[in-house]
């Protein structure tokens, strides 16, 4: 059974994608000039993992999905509107630099990662995330745990998101990238209930090529090949 010791600071061994530099630079310049009592600017998801999936869209660059930053504040948090206006900004200081990019800013205080506990998304966090503005060492805030310690309906929580974004993207009529989150999302599950969950697509498409005969007695033999195919797609955009 694997077990990640948890990080006291991200690690990372490799430089940000630099067009995903462009997007923190942007995000950093423009939040830290408009927000006071800013303690730190943290960029995690699949964009701080460098496996974020860009798209040519004309003269642009289009990421599909979003950049998800973590702002924390050292007291008071900032309104909704603020917020929202901030994100709107800073997406199109963006397309002036040519890249189409959502932006997701979650304000929260320093209690939010005291407190924060076991969960995929935190775990993610804390192994990934970048600190691209202030304080370095403030993910040293959030209490020692290891991917085994993630509660197992975490899994279950996940896929459940994934299928509602499928259903939605059915009804939009363009479901390809929610498929292929599904699929990659179902490498998570599985290796969480199988101990071997580690925080990346890449990653996880490893091991669950290494676990392909166990697959093809429990869950069939199709879920490796699905799994690498819908991670291709991801990381590098190549068709499923």
């Amino acid at each position: 059974k694997h077990t990640d010791p948890q990080p006291r600071q991200a690690r990372h061994d490799y430089k940000l994608d630099p067009r995903a530099e462009t997007i923190a630079k942007t995000t950093a310049n423009l939040t830290s000039a408009r927000s006071r009592n800013l303690r730190a600017i943290i960029l995690t998801g699949s964009m701080a993992r460098n496996e974020a999936t860009w798209v040519q869209s004309g003269a642009a660059l289009r990421v599909r999905g979003d950049a998800e930053f973590i702002l924390v504040f050292h007291d008071k948090l900032p309104s909704d509107l603020e917020i929202g206006r901030l994100e709107l900004d800073i997406q199109c200081n963006l397309v002036a630099e040519g890249i189409e990019c959502k932006i997701c800013l979650s304000p929260v205080l320093p209690s939010y990662l005291v407190r924060l506990k076991p969960h995929i998304f935190g775990f993610e966090l804390i192994s990934c995330g970048r600190v691209i503005w202030g304080d370095a060492a403030v993910l040293s805030l959030v209490p020692p745990f290891s991917s085994d310690d993630i509660p197992r309906e975490d899994a279950f929580y996940i896929l459940s998101n994934r299928v509602v974004e499928l259903l939605e993207a059915l009804a939009a009529g363009d479901c390809y990238y929610a498929q292929a989150k599904l699929y990659l999302d179902l490498a998570t599950s599985y290796l969480l209930f199988a101990g071997e969950y580690a925080p990346g697509y890449g990653a996880r498409a490893e091991r669950v090529g290494v676990r392909t005969h166990h697959l093809a007695c429990t869950v069939g033999a199709g879920l490796p090949d699905r799994v690498s195919a819908a991670t291709e797609f991801k990381l590098r955009g190549r068709p499923m």
